[in-house]
């Protein structure tokens, strides 16, 4: 079945220029959905990466145990939400490589934003854990963090953050491209 998208983009082999427009945007945007599904997909490989190394220090007491054990505590908790953004993420990199970027520049941020937000909730979580300490339950998950612990479980949710937002800054910075229909073809003109 051919897709009606794919068919109504012509492009005039007559302008070398036109061509290698045409050839850079697709470049740039199979570039762009390798970045979105690579950033989508980075929590769950985290979580499957700290399973098995928490079983071997999740318990030793030391700053490294007591990170990990927070990182699969946060991890497997928040499956629920980062599976569905992989989803999503993996669909919008999907529409990026059909020659759908609208679509998939939306897919995108909107998994690269919601997976910001979560990220920023897990490192305010843990600061206001050490910040402002409460009277803890004896049977709690999680290990009681020390400020140089905390400063290691809040390290790669802040690369996440990083990494999303550069996603987000990618996706948006390069609107009005040659297959770009809210632009019509111009390149960075306003619709």
């Amino acid at each position: 079945m051919v897709d009606r998208d794919e068919t109504d983009v012509s492009v005039d082999t007559s302008d070398a220029g036109t061509v290698d427009m045409f050839v850079c945007d697709a470049q740039r945007r199979s570039r762009d959905a390798s970045r979105v599904q690579w950033v989508s997909l980075s929590p769950l490989l985290f979580v499957g990466l700290c399973l098995p190394v928490g079983l071997i220090v999740a318990n030793s007491r030391t700053v490294i145990g007591d990170a990990v054990a927070w990182w699969m505590l946060l991890g497997v908790f928040s499956l629920v939400v980062f599976i569905p953004l992989a989803v999503v993420g993996s669909l919008g990199a999907s529409a990026l490589r059909r020659a759908r970027p609208w679509l998939g520049r939306w897919l995108g941020s909107i998994g690269a934003t919601a997976a910001i937000l979560t990220y920023a909730s897990f490192v305010f979580s843990v600061v206001e854990t050490v910040v402002a300490p409460e009277i803890r339950d004896p049977n709690s998950w999680g290990p009681v963090l020390t400020p140089g612990a905390a400063a290691l479980v809040v390290l790669p949710y802040a690369i996440g953050v990083a990494a999303n937002t550069s996603v987000l800054v990618r996706l948006w910075r390069r609107t009005g491209t040659f297959t770009d229909r809210v632009h019509n073809g111009t390149r960075g003109a306003a619709p």
